[in-house]
Order: C-alpha cells, then sequence, then structure tokens
C-alpha cells in the first residue's frame, strides 16, 4: 500500500507540474484479466499512465481498459521477461485532440514487462505515437522491472521451466526431423526461432528454415514465408552460419 501510494504522489506532482495535465485517479474500472493481483494490475495501469502522460491527459476519450497475461513473443524473449502483460484500452469515435485522431474507434494494445528490459511497447504505430514512440520499439521504462523482476524466485522458476519445456520439445522433434519429417523440420525451425533465449538457436531455426526451403523436396510458400521470420534480426556473419548450419543439417537428414 506505500509504495502504490507513492506512486500515486508522484504522479499528481507530476501533473501539477504541468500546466497542461490534469490530475488522473486510479482506474477502479480495468478489467485485470491477468494473474495479478488487483493491486499489481493498478500499479501497472499507473505506471504505464506514469511514462505516457498523453494518455493521462486524454484518459477522457479512452475506455473499456483491460489487462490480460499473454504468452512470450521471440521480441519479449530478446527483452529478458519470463511473462508479459497487455493493457487495452477503446479510443473515442470522434476524441479530442490530433494524437488520437488517426486511431479513432481503434482498440490500442500496449505490451508491458519486467526483465531484463523493463518497459512496454505498441505494435500499430498510430497508437505508439500516442506517447511519442514508433510502432514495435521499446520504451524503457524501469518502474515496470515489478512486473518481472530477475531477482525473484518467480522469474528464476519461469526460465527454468521454459528451458525444461523446449529441451523436452525440441528431443521430440529431432528423430523424425532427421527421418525427413516435413512438419517436425518446421516444428524445430520454429521452436529454436521463437522460444529460446539462446541467440545461437536463432541461427538454428534459421538454419533448419533454409534446410526446408532449398534443401527439402516439400517446401511450400508458407515455408518461404516462414523463411523471412526466421531468419530476420541475424547479421550476415549469423546468416552464413546458418547457410553453413543447413548444409550439415542436409547431410544428416535421411532421404
Amino acid at each position: 500500500m506505500r509504495l502504490l501510494a507513492i506512486l500515486i504522489a508522484v504522479g499528481l506532482l507530476t501533473a501539477c507540474n504541468n500546466d497542461n495535465a490534469q490530475p488522473f485517479a486510479l482506474q477502479s474500472g480495468i478489467a485485470n484479466k491477468s494473474q495479478l493481483t488487483e493491486a499489481e494490475s493498478t500499479q501497472a495501469w499507473e505506471t504505464l499512465m506514469g511514462a505516457c502522460q498523453n494518455l493521462a491527459k486524454m484518459k477522457s476519450d479512452l475506455s473499456d481498459w483491460t489487462l490480460v497475461a499473454t504468452s512470450l513473443s521471440r521480441t519479449e524473449r530478446d527483452y529478458g521477461w519470463s511473462r508479459a502483460f497487455e493493457i487495452s484500452f477503446r479510443i473515442a469515435d470522434q476524441p479530442d485532440g490530433n494524437l488520437l485522431s488517426r486511431a479513432a474507434g481503434h482498440v490500442c494494445t500496449f505490451t508491458v514487462g519486467g526483465g531484463d528490459q523493463p518497459g512496454y511497447f505498441a505494435v500499430k504505430n498510430d497508437c505508439a505515437r500516442i506517447c511519442g514512440a514508433s510502432g514495435g520499439a521499446l520504451v524503457p521504462v524501469p518502474d515496470m522491472v515489478f512486473l518481472d523482476d530477475p531477482q525473484s524466485h518467480g522469474y528464476r522458476a519461469r526460465r527454468d521451466a521454459d528451458a525444461q519445456d523446449f529441451a523436452r520439445r525440441i528431443k521430440a522433434a529431432k528423430p523424425p526431423a532427421f527421418g525427413n519429417d516435413h512438419q517436425a523440420q518446421r516444428q524445430l525451425a520454429y521452436l529454436y526461432s521463437n522460444e529460446s533465449y539462446d541467440k545461437e538457436d536463432r541461427i538454428r531455426g534459421c538454419a533448419w528454415g533454409m534446410y526446408i526451403v532449398g534443401l527439402s523436396s516439400f517446401a511450400g510458400s508458407s515455408d518461404r514465408s516462414n523463411l523471412d521470420y526466421e531468419c530476420g534480426g541475424l547479421t550476415a556473419h549469423e546468416r552464413d552460419a546458418a547457410s553453413r548450419e543447413a548444409e550439415s543439417i542436409a547431410a544428416r537428414v535421411s532421404k
């Protein structure tokens, strides 16, 4: 309660020091569909509002606030998150101000998390620009670390559980993949590219994608589309390493 009171006081003080900002009240009506407590969900909302003062200024045009837990994406793993949450709201059909006009009537979703790089991002550019950000770009907010504190037991337990599950699924997919099972090969490419915190695994995912598209007789249009994602974000050096790994995979796959 003391921490929550401090956060509220800081938000009010910031608003008072800005002639254009108005103090905002606690969002008691937020629909909490996450595993966070009500106090934590309120703290998450308050921290986002404090980090993006435009949301506080324009709150009368925002409604249907919802907080949900979401599965981790590759991007969020890159931030060192072990869990992620989404705060969503609907913008009025005819909002005041230019910042909201381009997203009028839309639902905006901000993904928030702690981990090694606490902060938030919005994929939709028209939503991100409300806070002066670009779509998909992380806005660092150190105070969001409480959502996923790397020093906590829960964080370590989640990372360990993820690692064990990842290893189990890789182990199950490898034999049929090397036995020339197309779906198992696709599964390995997906797992290595999306569900590991290790950059070396990203190279392995790209390698399996390269093998499927370039050396497998089963490749389809979706595989070529997947390859762009599986190898996305890798440097030229890492892509070269993936290419060599793809050749090694080809030598081991049963024909």
